[in-house]
């Protein structure tokens, strides 16, 4: 929707994926086949699961699911989400998706730059628009 986009900058763009961190209890041994500490977030110093969710530029869910322990890297469980993953990494050229720096720059899904790659201003700005 090139209106919902800043001057057209994002034309082409299909939705948006992050993932979130949902606190949950800490799972029994039986409930997660003997793999607790996989629950465990230390970033988030708390059990719990990975889930993640793409939206279009009308904020509507295309897709949420729960899929991986807490411990999962974004990137990790991306591809897990199965056809949201299948559909994002073969969308038709000039189309794609904007992801956070959780995710592995493709053709398909556009993350920001990081690290030193930030210091130049035409990256600076890219970031900018892309948050």
């Amino acid at each position: 929707d090139l209106q919902k986009s800043y001057n057209g900058l994002f034309h082409g763009c299909v939705g948006a994926l992050d993932g979130f961190f949902q606190p949950t209890k800490a799972p029994t041994k039986r409930e997660c086949l003997g793999n607790v500490t996989a629950y465990y977030s230390g970033h988030y110093e708390s059990y719990g699961l990975n889930c993640q969710a793409a939206c279009d530029a009308n904020l509507r869910f295309l897709f949420f699911g729960v899929v991986g322990p807490g411990k999962t890297n974004d990137n990790v469980a991306f591809p897990r989400c199965g056809e949201l993953y299948t559909t994002i990494m073969k969308l038709p050229p000039g189309l794609y998706f904007l992801g956070d720096a959780a995710y592995d720059l493709c053709e398909t899904l556009l993350v920001p730059f990081t690290g030193t790659q930030r210091a130049n201003a035409d990256n600076d700005a890219y970031n900018f628009y892309l948050s």
